[in-house]
């Protein structure tokens, strides 16, 4: 299978991520890597990931309409905010001394 005209495909790599998208080879530095083009879907911004050969151990090819319906349900469902403490004073070492551990 050649990459140099772009496949779909999901991409299965170490660490139990999957990367879904069009896949093409690309040279670094003289070395082989394969990009992977997520296109936009629902409030997902489009997106690259270059990644090593290396670290794949599965490609499944796959087709543009089957990554639609893949994302199409994902894409509704509601996302939820978090908010970060910025706050890098350290003198509170002791704030969280009386908290439960669950």
């Amino acid at each position: 299978m050649s990459f140099t005209e772009g496949e779909w495909a999901v991409v299965e790599l170490m660490g139990h991520q999957r990367a879904l998208g069009l896949v093409t080879e690309v040279t670094i530095a003289g070395a082989g890597f394969l990009r992977i083009d997520t296109p936009e879907h629902g409030a997902v911004p489009a997106s690259s990931r270059i990644v090593s050969p290396s670290s794949i151990y599965a490609i499944n090819p796959t087709t543009r309409e089957a990554l639609d319906a893949y994302w199409q349900p994902r894409a509704e469902l509601p996302r939820r905010e978090i908010e970060v403490d910025d706050d890098d004073n350290d003198d509170d070492e002791n704030d969280h001394e009386n908290d439960e551990p669950w």
